[in-house]
Order: structure tokens, then sequence, then C-alpha cells
């Protein structure tokens, strides 16, 4: 029997990948006095609550397990994986979207007139968490680690990535009071992206400060990264946060948006 972690751990119960007799695999979660299991599927209610639909947690972690044994597989570092970590490359969850499919005729209120190759040249500029698998149609999501609807926001942005139909490159920056050190902090842990899929500044309580000391040199690279980013918000303007913006399917079209609302109908063209 293979029994796999799903971190990070959420509301004190650890998560596991645990395969029984007939070879399926069986979610289950630790109470948080290690005395109870119990089977199924978690849900937050206080992270993820978007339009009535709850962010599924164990989706998440299962996309953020499966992300890192990609890059270990491409690093060729699979022979130092567990069986039970390389059963899961081989054969991942399958995930289940929240977010329905919509008519692109939806996202006609949000087309600008940007030009495309002045909206990506100047996105890049901007320092980013890429969130996702490449080659897929990405998602630029300006977004503040304490602003609630940026939290909203996410929970269904995220259920677009977990199930492959997006990648989401996140700009950090600190637009609230308070903001700052959270995102300097985020920004120079070794694997930012990964501090951001385990909650840290993308739900309302998924930050908790780190155990060790940034290195002086990661602290100065994160405060280089937070400057670039502001600059980029005060270039463009932006009064609310998120802000988001992608390239449509026809390759010229921008399409931009602030707020966490009408989500589906702002990617609908995506």
């Amino acid at each position: 029997m293979y029994v796999t972690a799903l971190p990070p751990v959420i509301s004190g119960s650890p998560g596991y990948a645990v395969e029984d007799k007939s070879g399926r695999d069986v979610i289950m979660y630790l109470t948080p006095d290690g005395k109870s299991a119990i089977v199924g599927v978690m849900l937050s209610v206080g992270n993820g609550l978007t339009a009535g639909q709850p962010e599924n947690i164990t989706a998440l972690q299962l996309a953020s397990l499966r992300a890192r044994l990609v890059a270990a597989k491409k690093e060729g570092a699979t022979n130092t994986l567990t069986p039970a970590l390389q059963k899961a490359l081989e054969h991942p969850a399958d995930a289940i979207t929240a977010v329905p499919e919509s008519d692109p005729s939806l996202a006609k209120p949000f087309a600008t007139a940007r030009k495309s190759n002045d909206f990506l040249s100047e996105m890049n500029q901007t320092k980013y968490m890429s969130i996702g698998y490449e080659g897929k149609p990405t998602v630029w999501f300006v977004a503040d680690p304490q602003c609630p609807f940026c939290h909203r926001a996410w929970g269904k942005l995220s259920q677009l990535v977990m199930t492959g139909k997006i990648a989401v490159n996140v700009v950090m920056v600190s637009t609230l009071a308070g903001s700052a050190p959270i995102a300097r902090d985020i920004l120079s842990r070794p694997d930012p992206g990964e501090a951001w899929m385990s909650g840290a500044g993308s739900s309302d309580d998924g930050y908790h400060p780190p155990e060790h000391q940034a290195s002086a040199e990661a602290l100065a690279k994160a405060d280089n990264y937070l400057s670039s980013n502001m600059t980029f918000v005060k270039k463009e303007g932006l009064k609310i946060t998120p802000w988001l913006g992608y390239v449509g399917k026809d390759g010229k079209t921008v399409y931009t948006h602030e707020g966490a609302d009408q989500i589906e109908a702002f990617l609908s063209a995506l």
C-alpha cells in the first residue's frame, strides 16, 4: 500500500492519498488530534467562496503535488521519488472544475483597443510567478496578498489551472496597508509559486510568517521585484485589485478586468 502526503496541512488536518487493496487512490485527512481519519474531499468555505462555489482544496493539493512531480521528471530526478510518488506522476487524479463553459461573446465588454504586442511587452516587465502548465492560454493576475477579492478571484482561476485549461502569471503587489512586508516575504522565498499555491497570499487565512529568515540577498531581490510591480501599478493607474488581463484566441484582442465578479464572462474569449 502506498501513502502519499498532500501538503500543505489545512485547518490542522494533514491530507494523504492512500492506495487501497484494489489499487484505487483514496483521499483521507487526519483529524487535528491524530486519532481519526476522514475519507473524502476537503472544501474551503472560508478562503475561496466564489459565487456559491467552494474551493476544492484537495484538487489544489493534488495539482500542486503533480506540478512538483512534473518538475522532478523534467530534471531527471524521478529515481529519487518513492514508488507512491512515481505512481502519482504517471497517473494523476482527475480534478473537477467549478467554472462552467461560457459564450465567447460575453467577453466583449472587457475588450480593449490595446495592441497585443504592447500589452505583452508591458506585462513581461513585471516580476511574476507562473502557475500552471507551459503552453496553456495565459492570464495575467495582479493581486495584493491581503486583498479578499483577489482571494475570491483566485478561487475561480485555480480551478482552471488545476484542470490544465489555463496558466496564470501572478503579479504580486502591495496596494493595501501592511501588505508590503507580506509580499516581500513571499517573494523572497525559494519557491514563491509554491508558497502561493499553498495559500500564502492567495487565501484569507493562508499566510503564515516563515520559520527561517530569508537571506539579505533574497530580500533585496524581493524588494526589486515588488518595486517593478508597483511601477506597473502606477503606470497602469490601477485603483482596484485584482486586475486581470490576457490576449484572446484571435491573438490580437486584449481583454482586461478589475475585481472578482464576472470572471467566467471575462475569460470566455481565452
